[in-house]
């Protein structure tokens, strides 16, 4: 938990979605599995399945193909990467729940406090996600998989959102449950927090040595309070 000062003058809030936000790793895992159903695979285990999610569609995809037993080529997984995008935006949030503590924290900060998110789940999904749990307004901008040239680790898309809103790297915070967000913010330059309570292991994420990490989500309102 971090202490009184470690998160004091933040004027922007960048989120990470899977993991941080909403916890949709049931979700995710059950799409992945249907399209390896439809190409003769028995379904992997949505633990499994979770230490693959973080690094977009098309890398997520490429690693269940290669734990079913397939070597695929780039237009196998491009093929792979479109069934699931279309099959997950069918099925948004069958089992897709909010953290506790975040919707109340985005409806009590909304207009005082601008929040992005930057995520590299593919931007149609997630807006469909985020419409589905009933979080479309809170963020501004949304930054997906292909919103940009580039995602997280790079830290184009964390420049971008605070050049969108005028704010200096050392008044913002970027909060996420990966390596690829402590590694992107800390590349942005901005301060980093890993939120542990999310999909990966929490050894994982002190291994990226996050400026503050938080067992729960309520921790980061007690921070920034």
């Amino acid at each position: 938990m971090p202490n009184d000062t470690s998160l004091a003058n933040v004027d922007l809030v960048l989120f990470d979605f899977d993991g941080t936000i909403v916890d949709s790793c049931e979700d995710i895992a059950a799409c992945a599995n249907r399209v390896l159903a439809s190409r003769g695979h028995a379904s992997l285990p949505s633990e499994r399945i979770r230490g693959f999610i973080g690094d977009g569609a098309h890398e997520l995809l490429a690693r269940c193909l290669r734990a079913s037993g397939e070597d695929p080529d780039a237009a196998t997984i491009a093929e792979a990467t479109a069934a699931f995008e279309a099959d997950y935006l069918e099925h948004p949030a069958d089992h897709t729940t909010v953290y506790p503590g975040v919707r109340e924290f985005l409806e009590s900060r909304h207009g005082r406090l601008p929040m992005a998110l930057v995520t590299n789940k593919p931007l149609g999904i997630t807006l469909t996600v985020l419409r589905a749990v009933g979080l479309a307004g809170a963020f501004d901008p949304i930054l997906g998989e292909r919103s940009l040239p580039t995602h997280k680790p790079d830290p184009a898309p964390l420049a971008f959102a605070m050049a969108l809103h005028g704010v200096p790297a050392e008044r913002t915070i970027m909060v996420g449950d990966g390596p690829q967000d402590i590694a992107a913010g800390r590349a942005a330059g901005v301060r980093t927090v890993a939120a542990l309570y999310g999909l990966n292991e929490a050894a994982v994420l002190e291994r990226a040595e996050p400026d503050v990490s938080l067992t729960y989500f309520a921790e980061l309102v007690r921070a920034l309070d």
